[in-house]
């Protein structure tokens, strides 16, 4: 073969070589793209959602006394009232120590206007993990849970390693 016949069968080879790596970019980004729910051991995931403390990670109904009991083991019977008062007996009765007034130690009970009370479970990089009851579990900045609303420390309890 002439050099001049070699080039005729290049063209379409490299055309032929670069749909594919094309159809292949197409497919892995139809595929990192995708958000999909993955149903796990314990909890399905679904993709973030939007939420007005942040960005919830882990959509369920949770209750703050089942989600005391399965992060800390603590058996917390909800008081009827949502406020620190109610929050402090309920505790106290539960034998956990609640201290009233700003802390930055996790976890803490934030007694929310808005949302009721919400539990601050660790921080997480530069944003809190929060346990929203009715929504799930919530990413958010720091400064999103403001310093105004009442907090209860509660520096007795601890994670429990699954």
């Amino acid at each position: 073969m002439t050099p001049r016949a070699d080039h005729r069968w290049a063209w379409p080879v490299w055309i032929v070589v670069a749909t594919w790596a094309c159809a292949q970019i197409v497919r892995a980004s139809e595929e990192v793209g995708a958000l999909p729910e993955v149903q796990g051991a314990v909890r399905a995931w679904a993709p973030p959602q939007v939420h007005a403390l942040g960005e919830v990670i882990d959509a369920r109904p949770l209750r703050l006394d089942a989600e005391l009991a399965a992060r800390y083991g603590a058996r917390v019977t909800a008081p009827p009232a949502q406020t620190p008062e109610a929050w402090t007996g309920a505790l106290e009765e539960a034998g956990i120590a609640a201290q009233a007034g700003t802390s930055s130690a996790t976890p803490r009970l934030v007694i929310s206007p808005e949302h009721g009370p919400l539990l601050v479970v660790a921080p997480f990089g530069q944003q809190w993990v929060v346990a929203v009851p009715d929504v799930g579990v919530v990413i958010t900045a720091v400064d999103a849970v403001p310093s105004t609303w009442p907090t209860l420390a509660l520096p007795t309890l601890h994670e429990r390693p699954y």
